[in-house]
């Protein structure tokens, strides 16, 4: 038997992040055309500046050779290649975040879902309960009171009705 077999996996590699695809996805791609529209500005701005620098140049006649000019295209690369390797990071750590926290938002509503469609289907009441580091694990009593109260209540008209 292979060494996999034997050892439990653990919770990061049996965790499913995207669990609520329409949810989540429609969140990373609202934060990631926020991220591209802000780098977007801040690079078009940065080239814009470093073109205006480079104009004063040429509007005190620097010769092209002159290393001013040397030095502008210099800053220029570096710095709209830091703000890249910015753009990357945030990209990749805000996508990250933006799993994780959804993923505790979209979790309680998937259970609530697939709980109520069990209940629909079996017409059986069970308590619907909720991870305790998730967002909305406080509804989950909440929703299971209402639920046993309906239950309860379609029990005693049922009553009544056979009486």
């Amino acid at each position: 038997m292979s060494d996999q077999i034997l050892r439990p996996q653990s919770k990061l590699h049996r965790r499913r992040y995207i669990i609520y695809p329409k949810f989540q996805l429609t969140l990373i791609g609202i934060q990631s055309f926020i991220l591209v529209l802000g780098f977007g500005f801040m690079w078009g701005h940065i080239h814009y500046s470093y073109m205006k620098l480079k104009d004063m140049g040429g509007a005190a006649k620097l010769p092209a050779a002159h290393p001013y000019f040397k030095f502008i295209e210099y800053q220029e690369w570096h710095t709209l290649k830091y703000v890249l390797v910015a753009f990357a990071i945030t990209f990749i750590l805000s996508t990250i975040l933006n799993i994780l926290i959804s993923h505790k938002l979209a979790g309680p509503l998937v259970r609530l879902k697939n709980d109520l469609q069990e209940i629909i289907k079996t017409s059986n009441y069970k308590p619907i309960k909720f991870r305790e580091k998730d967002f909305l694990s406080d509804l989950a009593p909440i929703i299971g009171l209402a639920l046993e109260t309906m239950n309860k209540q379609t029990r005693k008209t049922k009553e009544e009705d056979v009486a």
